[in-house]
């Protein structure tokens, strides 16, 4: 027999009902049925978990202590006859309540019988005239709170000091939303101190707060507290949120106001007190000291560094003289630059790095050494640098500005340690670089320190540890062709060496492309070149105002969509774009191919518009590398081709040309057999530009997550 509480022990007699209140036990009935109903299953039967012993369990237990709750109701004689209805509603609300939250998330279902258990404790110690605070204090936030706002509950007469019991209570099981619960209750006595805690915690929220006019608002701003009269001070200035990067500098009274507004006023100094703010902390944290606002320094160092210096050497990209395009890196330093690159990578062009920052870095070191660098940073984002280095092919570089030794434990350490993050970032930083290690000796070592860090994770039985570099052994092995390591079978991830075309396939065995295209200067040559390469007996070409449809004649049915290229000063572009995806959709036309053609700088709007269904994505701009992991938000299991430094038009079109014929020949992608024909076609110059792109199974950043996230199923 299932152990369920006190209604476990017995089935309480329920006696017929009163004409008066049969209405409302039906009510009580029909929240039941919604509820079994939250799980949408087809059945009679509430099933929130996996465990079948433990949705039995629950559904046992909502039986019973429904039939219980009820005869309570209509038999206890110390209820009075008005009351009842109120017990009624108060059951039927509580059953309301709990299905609603279950649907938003917002209660585990496996929940529910402790939700009945407690709300039958509360209603007899209430009927009992006592005090229902063991109940809200024996259990879960979640429980408590549905009792503690139940109909039947809001005229006890400690309601209040049970609500700060319950702030409290939640406070200490959830102190990321202190100040969403307060702002409920901000009237509660232990607010100052609660405040306090979340000044710590999360500044910048309590920042956002301090802006409003409501109570709570006018609560923070009224604090005597040095810590939140800053803050507050801070969110009532016009320009507050520049201020706040360095919340932490003014209160050890490091910084004044005054230095900082004097540097607001020019970009370039407010860089400058960005970065070395930032080396400051870097430091700190290294010593286990972390200081305030650190989100919020990022944000801004992020911000600044992409605004008002990536942005501007981007626009000159067209420019020859290098002096002219990077004047504006003229009064940076070396650790300036290197956060330049760090904090600006999303919106960096390859040239930008190859040409501009990166060379620059070292001719402002009076010695230029790599290793001078990373510990004028305090080795604050090394593994991103070195992440970037090896995307743009100078990690070879970076690492001979060091000595031999220590270049060995640099990329001892950039494999260890990845456990430690909240995020994959690290991981994928090592995983993504990997890929990249010209140098056998440096590539062999990483792999082995990889190999030691899961053995050591085994032996301290750490999972997380043990996931992580499991997976990325497993993934950079499978590089080694002589090792036959099948990546589907050893990590349970789809395919990565192969796109079988039946994949590719809709419900009407078609094959549907979708092709991005935009009108700066070299949209229409590139369109037209696109146009040209399929003019030829196996595709038709039909034309229409705002996008073009390539279609095969004979084999596979493939229809490439692609927008004209049109005036992107008048939006024309973006327009086109809209009204093709708009047409795909009405028609039930779902990409299973998407193609970005044009800059870098138009990448996002491609990934923005990217349709779930696409298991195939070429960014055939420069620098698509760098975008992976926000195709993967999008379509987790995506085969993706992307060069790490410069997008060549001729190779772009030549691989479309390509993935389309094979797709209509009905063959699979098979990568390595498809790259080592496309390599035979490429000499020279565009040779050069073809190797920098790199094909879905080395893509090793991509893999890592996709395995990473079929682990924690």
């Amino acid at each position: 027999m299932f152990q369920t509480g006190l209604s476990a022990q017995l089935w309480r007699k329920l006696p017929n009902i009163p004409i008066q209140r049969a209405t409302f036990h039906q009510y009580i009935e029909d929240a039941r049925i919604a509820l079994l109903k939250a799980d949408k299953r087809a059945d009679s039967v509430f099933t929130p978990t996996r465990n079948d012993e433990l949705n039995a369990q629950l559904n046992f237990s909502l039986n019973r202590y429904l039939h219980n709750l009820r005869a309570i109701v209509e038999t206890d004689t110390s209820i009075a006859d008005n009351d009842r209805f109120l017990w009624l509603r108060g059951i039927r609300e509580l059953l309301e309540r709990f299905t609603s939250s279950y649907k938003t998330g917002a209660i585990m279902g496996s929940l529910l019988q402790e939700v009945l258990e407690g709300y039958e404790k509360a209603m007899l110690l209430h009927i009992q005239g006592k005090s229902i605070a063991p109940v809200i204090d024996q259990y879960d936030v979640e429980v408590s709170n549905l009792i503690m706002q139940n109909f039947a509950f809001q005229s006890l007469q400690d309601k209040s000091v049970l609500n700060e019991r319950l702030l409290l209570k939640s406070c200490e099981r959830y102190p990321d939303r202190i100040l969403k619960f307060l702002s409920r209750t901000p009237e509660a006595s232990m607010a100052d101190s609660l405040l306090m805690e979340a000044a710590k915690r999360s500044p910048e929220d309590l920042y956002n707060y301090a802006a409003a006019s409501d109570l709570l608002g006018k609560r923070i701003q009224t604090s005597s507290e040095p810590l939140i009269k800053t803050i507050a001070a801070f969110s009532s200035m016009k320009s507050g949120r520049l201020f706040f990067p360095f919340l932490d500098q003014v209160m050890q009274g490091k910084i004044a106001i005054a230095q900082i507004e004097a540097a607001v006023k020019d970009s370039i100094a407010y860089f400058k007190l960005l970065v070395q703010t930032k080396i400051d902390y870097a430091e700190r944290m290294r010593r286990a000291d972390t200081p305030l606002a650190l989100q919020a320094l990022d944000t801004w160092l992020e911000r600044k560094a992409t605004e008002d210096f990536i942005a501007d050497i981007n626009a000159l990209h067209d420019e020859r003289n290098p002096a002219v395009r990077f004047r504006k890196l003229d009064k940076l330093s070396h650790t300036e630059l290197y956060y330049l690159a760090v904090a600006g990578e999303k919106e960096m062009y390859t040239s930008s790095f190859v040409e501009g920052i990166y060379p620059r870095i070292f001719q402002r070191m009076r010695i230029p050494r790599a290793d001078s660098l990373l510990a004028n940073v305090s080795f604050d984002f090394y593994r991103r640098f070195i992440r970037i280095c090896a995307a743009y092919n100078t990690l070879g570089d970076f690492l001979r500005r060091m000595d031999r030794s220590y270049a060995r434990d640099l990329m001892r350490s950039f494999a260890t340690g990845l456990e430690k993050s909240r995020s994959l970032e690290d991981a994928v930083d090592v995983a993504d670089a990997y890929a990249s290690i010209a140098d056998t000796e440096i590539r062999n070592l990483v792999l082995a320190q990889v190999g030691a860090n899961r053995a050591y994770a085994e032996r301290r039985k750490q999972a997380r540890g043990i996931t992580i570099y499991r997976l990325l052994e497993q993934i950079f092995l499978s590089l080694d062709t002589t090792k036959h390591i099948d990546l589907t079978a050893s990590l349970g991830i789809p395919p990565v060496f192969n796109m079988p075309v039946e994949n590719l396939k809709d419900t009407a065995g078609r094959v549907v492309m979708h092709q991005f295209f935009y009108g700066d200067k070299d949209g229409p040559v590139i369109f037209n070149a696109f146009l040209n390469s399929f003019r030829n007996a196996n595709w038709r070409i039909e034309l229409k105002p705002q996008w073009v449809e390539v279609s095969s004649v004979k084999g596979v049915p493939v229809t490439i969509y692609a927008n004209r290229p049109l005036d992107e000063l008048q939006d024309l572009d973006a327009e086109a774009q809209q009204n093709l995806i708009a047409y795909l959709e009405y028609n039930d036309l779902r990409p299973a191919v998407t193609i970005h053609r044009g800059h870098s700088y138009n990448v996002s709007a491609t990934i923005s518009n990217l349709m779930p269904s696409s298991k195939v994505v070429l960014l055939g701009s420069c620098g698509g590398y760098q975008r992976l992991s926000e195709v993967l938000d999008i379509c987790p299991n995506a085969h993706i081709i992307a060069s790490k430094q410069i997008g060549a038009g001729v190779v772009n079109q030549i691989m479309i040309t390509a993935i389309a014929e094979q797709i209509r020949q009905d063959k699979d992608l098979f990568w390595p057999q498809l790259w080592a024909q496309l390599e035979k076609r490429f000499v020279g110059q565009s040779r050069e530009r073809f190797e920098d792109y790199i094909p879905p199974q080395k893509n090793l950043g991509a893999i890592f997550i996709m395995a990473y996230q079929k682990a924690l199923l």
